[in-house]
């Protein structure tokens, strides 16, 4: 969107990063699990059947 334009760009992440609070956490990142574990990515994941229903009272 801002490419080329570095001044606009840090401009609007200043403006947009002032009143961010800066939270941080422990552990490992869900979000990089791919990175670590190549096989999470290519790991099925197999659909189970819902429950049957009951049959309805008279």
């Amino acid at each position: 969107m801002f490419v080329g334009d570095e001044e606009l760009t840090t401009a609007l992440l200043d403006r947009l990063a002032h009143h961010a609070t800066v939270i941080t956490t422990k552990g490992k990142s869900y979000r990089m699990r791919k990175r670590r574990d190549p096989e999470a990515s290519t790991t099925a994941v197999t659909p189970t059947k819902p429950p049957p229903r009951a049959a309805p009272r008279s």
